[in-house]
């Protein structure tokens, strides 16, 4: 649905058969004269609605209809000797039912706006009347005159736009039903949006565990094998160096003895040290220690082979 404009609409000059003005005079207060200024409202009102909405004409008319309207407190502004026009000034009373303010304000917070119906009407010049909370008024200035035959009457509204005011709140009336639809759709659209989206997040979030823990396991079964492959080489390792220091006669192994204790126990606490300092997890330590062993022990055989044999 369109915003309602704030805005004045043009003055409307209309006619209408009345009774005969033998000194072709007429009244501010007449009530062809007022009925008529009613009747211009009323038109005026429908046609600012038609422009905004496209609710049936049926609907529209209906509740300009509804409305309570009547004209209050009329003054004579000014008359002229030399014509049979008169200007005058009034207050425009109008009594809206209860139906179509809880209508206009459905619709108002339907779209989430902090509007009130009252807000509505005051921002286009209407009062709330001290005698009741169901009707406003605003002041307007209008001019009547008959035709020289005295049969028409001729009414224009001047200053003041009650019609706009009154289609800006009519409009949210009748357009309730088709507003409020359309913002439960948005919001079961939007819910279903973000149902949808949860979906996905929960999917995406998932699929990355999933690759998480496949990622996880693989970097697990790698570290096992690296593990399992540097146990198996310390083994060799230390198998090696056994069988050479085997092959040493007695004599060459006493003398040895001591100094393979040390070199053993220099070793051990070196390649414990490198690891920590080498940094990683516990396993990567692991591997890092048994594999500093490894070339250890592998250096420390080289020796022996090839100055004891």
């Amino acid at each position: 649905m369109k915003t309602w404009l704030m805005m004045g609409l043009p003055a409307v000059l209309t006619v209408a058969l009345t009774g005969c003005f033998d000194n072709k005079k007429i009244d501010c207060s007449d009530p062809d004269g007022l009925s008529l200024i009613q009747g211009i409202v009323s038109e005026a009102t429908e046609k600012a609605i038609k422009r905004e909405t496209d609710e049936p004409l049926s609907s529209i008319r209906a509740s300009v209809e509804g409305l309570g309207m009547s004209i209050a407190d009329v003054r004579t502004a000014k008359t002229d000797p030399n014509s049979t026009k008169i200007f005058c000034e009034a207050n425009l009373e109008v009594k809206i039912p209860a139906k179509t303010k809880q209508d206009a304000q459905a619709s108002l917070d339907a779209m989430e706006l902090e509007e009130t119906v009252d807000n509505i009407l005051e921002n286009h010049g209407f009062e709330q009347s001290s005698t009741s909370a169901d009707i406003y008024k605003i002041g307007i200035s209008y001019n009547l005159q008959p035709t020289d035959d005295g049969q028409k009457v001729y009414a224009q509204l001047e200053d003041g736009s009650p019609q706009a005011g009154l289609a800006d709140l009519l409009g949210w009336a009748v357009s309730k039903n088709k507003i409020v639809k359309e913002q439960l759709e948005i919001q079961r659209a939007a819910i279903e949006e973000e149902a949808r989206a949860a979906k996905e997040q929960a999917e995406h979030e998932a699929q990355l565990k999933k690759e998480a823990a496949e990622l996880a396991a693989a970097e697990r079964a790698q570290m096992d094998a690296q593990i399992s492959q540097a146990k198996a080489a310390y083994k060799r390792a230390v198998n090696e160096i056994n069988e050479i220091w085997n092959s040493l006669d007695a004599e060459t192994q006493d003398a040895l003895r001591e100094e393979q204790r040390a070199v053993n126990k220099e070793r051990e606490a070196a390649c414990k040290a490198e690891s920590i300092a080498n940094g990683g997890t516990q396993d990567e330590k692991e591997v890092y220690r048994l594999m500093c062993e490894v070339a250890a022990l592998n250096g420390r055989k080289e020796y022996l082979f090839y100055n004891y044999f």
